[in-house]
């Protein structure tokens, strides 16, 4: 089985310290920023098999962060939360699967860790 890797990334601190509890819970590596623009660079250094991303957040939206996984090739499970509306999370989900990501998963603000769990171990379909 292949170590799981996980980038969070949300300008939330309380929020990213759940989600890493959460995500170390269920045997994860983890890298945690606050900041959006530390995400290309950890993109590249951790090279994650997952990622959780606040989709509205300031200074880089996670739109352009979206786009910079796609750049780096990132085919894993892709996690997008928001506490906006939910259609961000429609629109990055459309993107992402654009671009050939394939588990792709939208978290409204709040939920519950049941949810982020399925979210998680959602399967990611071979390539064709």
């Amino acid at each position: 089985m292949t170590a799981r890797r996980t980038l969070i990334c949300d300008d939330e601190k309380t929020m990213t310290d759940y989600l890493e509890r959460v995500c170390v819970g269920m045997g994860h590596s983890v890298r945690v920023m606050n900041d959006s623009g530390l995400f290309a660079p950890a993109l590249r250094e951790f090279d994650p098999t997952d990622i959780i991303l606040d989709i509205v957040m300031p200074d880089i939206d996670g739109f352009e962060l979206l786009n910079d996984a796609v750049k780096a090739g990132f085919h894993g499970r892709l996690v997008i939360v928001s506490g906006y509306n939910p259609q961000y999370g429609a629109m990055a989900k459309e993107l992402g699967e654009l671009h050939g990501i394939a588990a792709i998963a939208f978290l409204q603000k709040p939920f519950g860790t049941a949810d982020l769990r399925r979210a998680l171990s959602q399967e990611i379909p071979s390539p064709a």
